[in-house]
Formats: C-alpha cells, sequence, structure tokens
C-alpha cells in the first residue's frame, strides 16, 4: 500500500505537472493535506515548481508542482518501505531488536568515547553527513538533538517506527537515556523541527 506522499509522487509522475488542487482532487485529499505533504516532499528534494498559472480573479497565481529527476530515478524510498515491513515490522516481538540493531549498524565506525559534548558533536555531524541538518543544544535537564529534516521523509508517514531508530542511535552514541519530545513539522514559516531529549545521568 502506497503512502500518501508516494501517491502524489506517482501522480506527478504520470501527469508530468500538476496543482495542489488537482491532486486533491484525484486522490480524494483536502487542498490544504496536499500541499503540507507537497511541503515536506519540496523539502527533501523530491518534488519542485514547475511553474504557474494566472488566475482569473485577483488571487495568487496557481502553482504547478512536478517530480524532480531524483524522485523520477530513484525508487530507494518503496524499496526502503518494503524492507522494514518485511524485515522489522512483520517481526513483531523482535521489532525492538531490529530497530536497535539498525542503529547500531548507523552509528559503526564512530568514535564513541571523549566527553558528553565530543560525542554529542559527533552525533550531528554523522547525521548531517546523513542529510538530517541537525544540531544540539545546552539546556537545564539536559541537552537536546534537533533535527531540521528527515531523510526518511517519503516513507516515515509510513514507518513511524524509524522515529524509534533514530533516538536509539543517540542512545548508542551517547551512553544516555534519550526521549523523543516533538517530531518534524512543516510550518508556514518553514521551520521543521524534530528534538530528542537527553538526560542528563547515563
Amino acid at each position: 500500500m502506497q503512502s500518501t506522499r508516494q501517491k502524489i509522487l506517482t501522480h506527478l509522475d504520470s501527469h508530468h505537472s500538476a496543482s495542489a488542487v488537482e491532486i486533491s482532487r484525484a486522490l480524494g485529499m483536502t487542498r490544504a493535506n496536499v500541499r503540507h505533504h507537497l511541503n515536506v516532499l519540496q523539502e527533501t528534494g523530491l518534488v519542485e515548481l514547475a511553474g504557474q498559472l494566472p488566475n482569473e480573479g485577483r488571487g495568487r497565481p496557481t502553482l504547478l508542482y512536478m517530480a524532480t529527476h531524483q524522485a523520477q530515478t530513484n525508487n530507494l524510498g518503496r524499496l526502503a518501505s518494503v524492507l522494514i515491513k518485511e524485515f522489522v515490522v512483520k517481526q513483531k516481538r523482535n521489532v525492538g531488536k531490529r530497530l536497535q540493531r539498525m542503529a547500531k549498524i548507523l552509528g559503526d565506525g564512530i568514535d564513541k568515547s571523549g566527553s558528553i559534548t565530543q560525542r554529542l558533536y559527533a552525533s550531528t555531524r554523522h547525521l548531517n553527513s546523513m542529510q538530517y541538518n541537525s544540531h544540539w543544544e545546552a539546556h537545564a535537564d539536559g541537552p537536546r538533538v534537533i533535527f531540521g529534516q528527515c531523510p526518511y521523509a517519503a516513507i516515515i508517514e509510513e514507518h513511524p517506527e524509524l522515529c524509534s531508530m533514530d533516538a536509539l542511535f543517540l542512545k548508542d552514541m551517547l551512553g544516555m537515556e534519550v526521549e523523543q519530545l516533538g517530531k518534524i513539522e512543516y510550518k508556514p514559516d518553514g521551520m521543521p523541527h524534530c528534538i530528542f531529549a537527553v538526560q542528563n545521568t547515563p
């Protein structure tokens, strides 16, 4: 079963370009919902503006969207979704252990020694090499790691368990408990963020 974003990409791929209104009618979604998903897909480089049509009235012109070359030639999102479903989700009793192993693999080769500050910098550098656009901030109750982008945006709607994998990655890197405080939301101000709180004591 395709996720909403995959359905939008499929529609754009088959129609070359379309407006949010056209997509909402074709997929039976609200315009606001379509625009939200289009914003996410634009942020991840899978959708771009194709042009605009003049509005017959005094309103803003109608924006047309198209799938980028990356989206048209890259089926990795769908492949990843199938693999996660087959080897993680279907093994219900072992989901936690499998996610933990995946998190450890993501962190292979990273130096986990040094102070908590050094490990935080090492973690965010590694995450940024995987397109997370991350940084960390000091807080009274412990550090917080903030993601500005989700590299799994195309499939996260279908596989929210990937958020747990991110938390487990940070826990393994930092040697401390990690709790997710908020998920990425694409808002009108264009400032998405996802927050993980790190406990002060290991």
